[in-house]
């Protein structure tokens, strides 16, 4: 009898760790997919920085390009 009462006492028992762990796996889970969330949008953000300095960087180079260019035309003229 003694074995069928320490079930019966620690069996309530039990049922409350697991659902502790359960409850403690969740909240892990929440965390881990709010810190993905959060490392994807700073990893979006980043990528269109990198974009926009690239998209700076290409005008900037076009505009000499073109002045340049004009620098050409007019030497051609004068000469």
């Amino acid at each position: 009898m003694k074995i069928e009462n320490s079930q019966i006492v620690s069996q309530p028992y039990n049922q409350a760790q697991q659902a502790i762990e359960r409850h403690q796996e969740i909240v892990a889970t929440r965390k881990w997919q709010r810190e993905k969330v959060i490392m994807t949008e700073l990893m979006l953000k980043a990528y269109y920085d990198k974009l926009y300095d690239l998209a700076t960087y290409n005008r900037q180079k076009q505009l000499q390009a073109a002045q340049a260019e004009q620098g050409r035309i007019i030497d051609i003229e004068v000469k």
